[in-house]
Formats: structure tokens, sequence, C-alpha cells
């Protein structure tokens, strides 16, 4: 049998393990009953309000524009970069080359040089793009360079360039309108290019119509056009009367005028009148150089 002490010991060791076990019981938080788990949202439970802002999420993605290509800002900088007459030269698409001319209108870089206008019109009209061949004139014309005469003539010869004869006696006509005066330059220029697209009743008026009502003083180059083109017409008779008339006029006829003649009456098999001719140009001391 234990003695009295020994069960006290005993006993005593049996309260110190309780003890501990007690005190770690408190330690730990209490689980819920299921009941109450149950009842509740779990953390990762998809509420209203996160399924909206998800949605919203959504939205704002599928509308941001899509990250421009790699190249793209590269390519942006570059062309920023390269001189514009270097890039209206290598341009190939027809209103990529015009949205440059009318972005640089006021350029005078661009504005005075004769070059880039006549390859861009002649790229343009090979396209068959005469509509933004008259858009880039037109809108040159109205700036301050389409005050000198020299820039509007050389606007009637881009529309002689493009086959748009219309327009270049259209532009000389309206030279007065914005404050260019015309001189016998700006109507050789426009007469040449009715001569060559052979509108020669529009430029036979426009020779009658030119003392008088443009106030041009008719030279030599407004005489020789009219004998070319009444060469060209076949009527030599009529070449050779402008011939006279044009010395009536005190002007004297050039090698230019002889020749003219000259050739088209060879071509024609009336050699004794292109001989006689020669004859008469030597006589007159207008010899070839």
């Amino acid at each position: 049998m234990l003695s009295l002490g020994a069960i006290r010991k005993l006993c005593a060791a049996f309260d110190a393990v309780a003890l501990t076990v007690i005190a770690a019981g408190l330690s730990h938080p209490r689980s819920r009953p299921f009941s109450t788990r149950a009842h509740s949202t779990p953390p990762d439970f998809p509420t209203i309000a996160s399924c909206r802002a998800a949605v919203a999420r959504s939205k704002n993605h599928r509308r941001r524009p899509p990250d421009a290509p790699a190249g793209a800002e590269d390519k942006g900088s570059r062309d920023s970069e390269t001189p514009l007459l270097v890039r209206i030269k290598n341009e190939r698409n027809p209103k990529r080359l015009y949205e440059l001319f009318r972005a640089n209108a006021h350029n005078r870089l661009l504005v005075e040089n004769r070059f880039a206008f006549q390859d861009a019109v002649a790229r343009l009209s090979g396209a068959r793009r005469n509509d933004l061949v008259e858009e880039i004139l037109e809108q040159h014309k109205a700036l301050p360079q389409g005050r000198r005469e020299g820039f509007v003539v050389r606007i009637i010869g881009l529309y002689g360039k493009a086959r748009m004869p219309e327009h270049a006696l259209r532009t000389f006509q309206e030279m007065e309108m914005y404050g260019c005066t015309c001189t016998n330059k700006s109507f050789n220029a426009t007469l040449k290019v009715l001569m060559q697209a052979q509108l020669f009743d529009k430029a036979l008026q426009l020779f009658e119509e030119g003392p008088g009502k443009y106030g041009v003083e008719l030279d030599d180059i407004s005489y020789n056009t009219v004998v070319k083109m009444m060469c060209d017409m076949g009527q030599l008779r009529a070449a050779y009367r402008v011939m006279q008339e044009m010395e009536k006029e005190g002007i004297q006829p050039d090698v230019i005028t002889y020749t003219t003649l000259m050739a088209a009456f060879y071509k024609n098999g009336q050699r004794e009148v292109g001989d006689g001719l020669w004859n008469l140009m030597r006589l007159r001391g207008c010899m070839p150089t």
C-alpha cells in the first residue's frame, strides 16, 4: 500500500498536468461551431460588388487602344527628321504626296522650288489624279507669290504639263483677281500651252484679244507661236501671211520664223517656196548662228 505522503505527491503531479493542459487550451482561439460557419461568407466568395468591379476592368481593357508597333514610333521620328524635299521625292502614294504639299503650302523651301513642283505634277498626272494637281496649284495661286508673274507663269506651264490647258487659260484670265498684272510673258506661256494641246481656236482667239482685252504687246514669240500653229494645221499660206503681218507691226521675223516656215513647205513638197524663203532670209541678213 502507498503511504499517505506518496499519494499526496501523486495527486500534486496530476494537478500540474491538468493545469498545463488547461493553459494550452486557453492559448488557442476557439473554433466556431459548424452551424455558425455554415451561414457565414467565405473570404474568397465573389460578391456582387466584386463582380461589378471585374466587369468594369474588362471594359476599360477593351477600350484601351492597342500598343503601337515597336517600329511605328521610330518611323514617325525618322519621317520628321527627313528633309521635306527628300520626303516629297520618295513619296509614291498620290494622296500622301498631295498631303505633303498641302501641309507645307507656306514653306518657302517648297514653294520656290520649281523642280519639286514639276516632279510632283508629273507623278500625279501620271497617276491620273488631275484633281490633286488642281488642288495643289489652285492653293498656291492664292499665296503671296501669286502676285508675281513669274510664279503664275510656272503654274500655267505646270497645267500644260498635266494636260490641263483649260485650267492654264483660266489662270491667265484670272491673274488680275490675284493682284498680278499680265504681260507678254504670261500671255505667250498660255498661248504655247493652248497650241501644244491643239486647241487652235482658243489659241487664235487669245492671240486676237491679246492687245485689246488684256493690254498685251505682241512680240516675236507671240507671232512665232501662231506661225508654228498654222503650220501644224496645214495652213501654210496663212502662216506666211502671219509673218507678213508681223513685219507690218514692226517686228522683224527671226531665224525661228523662217526655219519654221521652210520646214513646213519642204515637208509638204513645196520645195520652190522653201528655197525662196531661204533666199529671203539671207537677203535680210537673218542667218542661223
